[in-house]
């Protein structure tokens, strides 16, 4: 794994606006979509969400114009979090689709779900 200092070095090379969030792979592991970056106050906060992956970490790095003047008002701008995903209306069984079922064989999981 990646020291913390080589996190901070490569998180810093990113470009990010005040108040937003970035996902992309994990250049740490490798992990697709796994690697998040938030920038709110100043700070930059990151995490891999690959279990085998012990990458995350803050850095309190220098404020924008924008993010001094929201601090100063007293109106910061706070972390993004989004919003969870719906749980669709239209659900079905795993075994009317072929795909699903093809997916628990394949992952050793048939068995239990039966």
């Amino acid at each position: 794994m990646s020291s913390y200092r080589e996190q901070v070095e490569w998180v810093k090379t990113l470009s990010i606006k005040e108040g937003s969030r970035i996902t992309t792979d994990c250049p740490f592991c490798g992990g697709k979509n796994k690697f998040t970056l938030d920038k709110f106050d100043g700070k930059l906060v990151w995490n891999c969400y690959r279990a085998s992956c012990n990458v995350k970490g803050a850095h309190s790095g220098e404020r924008n114009l924008d993010a001094v003047k929201a601090r100063l008002s007293g109106s910061a701008i706070k972390r993004h979090k989004p919003e969870p995903k719906p749980i669709p209306t239209i659900t079905t069984n795993v075994s009317n689709s072929d795909t699903a079922l093809a997916y628990l064989k394949k992952v050793n999981s048939y068995d239990a779900y039966h």
